[in-house]
């Protein structure tokens, strides 16, 4: 590469999978956090969990090419 090409920085997954990504990196740590001592906090995020995956996974089938499985 030539000191004289310039790099273009491309993102290449939509925004609803980096939400995804990163509502489930907080999800996961909400759930770990709080199976002891805050249950109901602790199963509203499994459901969350369980509602991400599902429109993730919707939008696995027919969304943007990026996101498409």
């Amino acid at each position: 590469m030539d000191k004289d090409e310039e790099v273009k920085k491309m993102k290449v997954w939509d925004p609803f999978v980096r939400f995804f990504h990163w509502a489930l990196v907080s999800l996961v740590a909400v759930a770990y956090f709080t199976q002891d001592h805050f249950l109901d906090l602790h199963v509203l995020a499994g459901l969350l969990i369980l509602g991400l995956i599902f429109f993730r996974t919707l939008w696995g089938l027919i969304g943007t090419p990026h996101a498409r499985f």
